[in-house]
């Protein structure tokens, strides 16, 4: 099951124990925009940026530049907005049009090429606080009671723990949250505990650390 826990907690549920339950129905996750930018030409480059962020303190927040080159024929793609919290809110509660329009003129201060006629070929936008499939961007794995280590490792070891044979994957069950590795590493680990229950005599996945996610959420309880 990779379904994020804010959507899996507005479905009925049955055969989960207390704990499953409290950590579905307690996981909290943040809202996040993007807005990118697919530009005629690669501009910044000009100033010396290759790779690398810029961060504005207008609402904007983050905005990233591609690392590796493009065919100067296709033109380019700058991350032009990425937004976590409450900042994602304000923007997710613009319209496209009205999003693409402050980050094209918030942006624009910094680099004012935008504002060039043609230079934004086309944009795409997206605010997952409002995606019905994942109603938050990421998750966060502590709170104000829940602010060190251990907690954080108690927090993401029982939102991946198996119920009898459902288990649970993604970036809300890894220690990375809000990672792309996060989520594949959740991946391998619960692909390991499947097997783990299987009669296999052979299999080509190493299962030395099959159980390493399951003691060290009892260590942590224990503890």
């Amino acid at each position: 099951c990779t379904i994020p826990f804010s959507v899996l907690r507005k479905m009925e549920l049955e055969g989960f124990d207390e704990r499953k339950l409290a950590s579905i129905k307690d996981t909290i996750y943040c809202p996040a925009t993007k807005v990118a930018f697919h530009t005629q030409q690669a501009f910044w480059e000009k100033q010396g940026i290759k790779g690398g962020a810029s961060f504005s303190g207008e609402g904007v927040r983050q905005t990233y530049y591609p690392s590796v080159k493009f065919n100067p024929n296709s033109g380019s793609v700058m991350l032009a907005s990425y937004t976590i919290g409450d900042d994602a809110v304000r923007m997710g509660n613009m319209s496209e049009q009205e999003r693409h329009s402050f980050v094209k003129n918030t942006v624009g201060k910094v680099h004012p090429e935008l504002q060039a006629e043609g230079m934004i070929t086309d944009v795409a936008s997206i605010a997952w606080g409002n995606y019905k499939w994942s109603a938050g961007g990421c998750t966060v794995h502590w709170s104000d009671d829940m602010s060190d280590e251990s907690n954080h490792t108690i927090s993401y070891l029982e939102a991946a723990r198996p119920q009898n044979n459902l288990f649970f994957a993604g970036e809300h069950c890894s220690k990375y949250p809000a990672w792309l590795q996060g989520s594949i590493e959740s991946a391998l680990e619960a692909v390991y505990d499947i097997v783990s229950t299987e009669s296999v005599s052979t299999s080509f996945i190493g299962l030395g650390n099959v159980k390493v996610k399951q003691n060290q959420l009892e260590t942590s309880l224990v503890g």
